[in-house]
């Protein structure tokens, strides 16, 4: 596995920690544990991406979908299109809105080629 700088780990932790959580500029347990932990960055950042599915999917669905995301993240192909998209050199923003960029809520599946002709 390769290796990022201490830097670019603690900065991208930062930035997944500011969708979990309203302790931005204090102390964050969350931030703390996955810093001393020195969690796989490329999982860190996955899970995050589902986490924010999760709740757009709620928001979507006018319920909270619970663990059905994780489901739904594999199934759609969500998980594949995050594989081909992670690059350490994107921000977690741009690796999510890259990821679902294509996902089409009303069939529940990344599609990226236009059925219209």
């Amino acid at each position: 596995m390769k290796t990022i700088s201490e830097e670019k780990f603690l900065k991208l932790v930062n930035e997944v920690s500011k969708e979990s959580c309203d302790c931005h500029d204090g102390f964050c347990i969350f931030r703390t544990i996955i810093e001393h932990q020195h969690f796989d960055i490329r999982t860190l950042v996955q899970l995050q991406c589902i986490l924010k599915f999760r709740y757009e999917e709620s928001a979507r669905h006018n319920y909270n979908i619970g663990k059905l995301a994780e489901m739904k993240w594999f199934e759609s192909g969500l998980a594949e299109e995050f594989a081909n998209v992670y690059s350490e050199e994107l921000t977690f923003t741009e690796i999510y809105d890259r990821t679902v960029e294509y996902y089409n809520p009303l069939t529940g599946r990344v599609e990226h080629e236009s059925n219209c002709d």
